[in-house]
């Protein structure tokens, strides 16, 4: 691993400047983004990413493609269809503004245990493998909470371009054994890394660390692999709603949260 890098949302309602200049002093040398226009209002322009980070000299690890419609990948449906088309179209946009890895959730709540089609879905992927592998952009598929499916899926999708995102707090949750089996299977795959804690429970996304995760395993695994990226966390100061939904400003500075977090990845790249 090279460096540490954190994720743009780690808790607190910011500017992108605020933030960029923020995890600059801390000492990141990378981040991760978002890449979609959901978040604009206080992030700016996601096509400009990469350029904006540039001028804190901070690199862009990789970016996360949105979420929140994955269900409709696994549907017959125009919303599928719709999805689909987005998901080409963002690998290209990517390829043309200097992300040269996108992240990919491969189901929300509906796959096949809840009614999703899984040739449908498997086809899709192949055809945004196919997009990934042209334009020479890394499609990180991130493990959530059912390995079994995800390593089905993964498998099938045997493209150049295609890898893994290792959620650490994710794999904590599917695979409290901590066999890490998912490293293991794709050490020459390896992409992307999401690192953060948690007590095997829930997805906390506390500091490395903070929860039960065998740090030390996990960082030798990731140093056998081909991964040569940065140790980057996606943890996050825990979010308290208001009582009309609003966020809450954290208790503690959002430098000193930084902090923590980049003396907890040091401590991390250091075992």
């Amino acid at each position: 691993m090279n460096g540490i890098g954190v994720f743009t949302w780690f808790g607190y309602v910011l500017s992108m400047a605020q933030k960029l200049e923020l995890i600059k002093n801390a000492g990141f040398s990378s981040i991760m983004g978002w890449f979609g226009p959901e978040y604009s209002e206080l992030d700016g322009d996601y096509m400009k990413l990469a350029e904006i980070a540039s001028g804190y000299s901070l690199s862009v690890e990789n970016c996360h493609l949105p979420y929140f419609e994955t269900d409709s990948l696994w549907l017959d449906s125009l919303d599928g269809m719709d999805v689909f088309s987005q998901r080409l179209e963002d690998i290209k946009k990517a390829s043309s503004c200097g992300i040269n890895c996108l992240v990919f959730h491969p189901f929300g709540t509906v796959y096949p245990k809840e009614g999703g089609i899984e040739a449908l879905f498997s086809d899709r992927l192949m055809r945004l493998g196919d997009a990934a592998d042209k334009h020479e952009v890394r499609l990180a598929v991130e493990n959530l909470f059912d390995n079994d499916t995800f390593t089905r899926l993964l498998d099938r999708a045997g493209h150049r371009y295609v890898g893994l995102c290792f959620d650490s707090g994710h794999n904590n949750v599917a695979e409290p054994n901590q066999e890490l089996s998912l490293i293991k299977k794709y050490a020459g795959r390896l992409f992307a890394l999401h690192m953060h804690d948690n007590n095997a429970l829930a997805d906390e996304h506390l500091l490395p660390f903070e929860g039960t995760i065998d740090w030390l395993r996990l960082s030798q695994l990731i140093d056998n692999s081909v991964y040569s990226g940065s140790f980057t966390c996606e943890a996050a100061y825990p979010v308290q709603l208001g009582q009309e939904g609003d966020i809450i400003e954290p208790d503690a500075a959002a430098s000193d949260y930084l902090a923590g977090m980049a003396e907890a990845c040091h401590k991390a790249l250091s075992l």
